[in-house]
């Protein structure tokens, strides 16, 4: 029932329970809202002039990259929702982190069928790792290309993908 009130499953009258479709346009505006509250948690992080902040998302980096060594696609699959977790919480912000589990929800289900529909964990870690690298440099412009590449280039290769999409 959790399942199904996250979004995760429909329930079918006399037919029970089945995995949700993703439509093209759903991951597209999951895709746009992460872009924009990403880029609110990476501003925050950055602003933060002890660097604690910033020493709190490569601690979450770290274990991205140890995960990412493995192949279990469970195991990268949570590697995955950790890191950008550990993204809104270097950010100390109160309401991203009251907001997490509505989008953690969505990033499961989104990553979940990106993984069953393209298993690439060399890519994934190859986008993360630009990720970290824009953030790094603390540019705006960079932080904005990568964050379109990870999330939108991505989304919109999902939507193509999805069930119902115009190919």
């Amino acid at each position: 029932n959790q399942m199904a009130r996250d979004g995760f499953l429909i329930q079918e009258a006399y037919r029970g329970l089945r995995v949700a479709d993703i439509e093209a346009d759903s991951l597209l505006e999951i895709a746009r809202v992460r872009v924009a509250l990403d880029t609110e948690a990476i501003s925050e992080i950055l602003a933060d002039q002890s660097g604690q902040r910033m020493a709190v998302l490569e601690a979450a980096w770290r274990k991205f990259e140890k995960a990412t060594a493995g192949s279990d696609p469970l195991a990268l699959h949570e590697a995955h929702v950790e890191f950008h977790r550990g993204i809104w919480e270097a950010a100390d912000n109160y309401l991203l982190m009251r907001i997490w589990p509505v989008m953690e929800a969505q990033m499961t289900i989104v990553l979940a069928y990106d993984q069953f529909t393209r298993t690439n964990p060399a890519r994934a870690h190859a986008i993360h790792a630009a990720l970290m690298r824009a953030i790094r440099t603390g540019d705006p412009a960079q932080i904005r290309t990568a964050l379109d590449v990870h999330t939108m280039d991505s989304a919109q290769e999902l939507a193509l993908l999805a069930p119902g999409s115009a190919e």
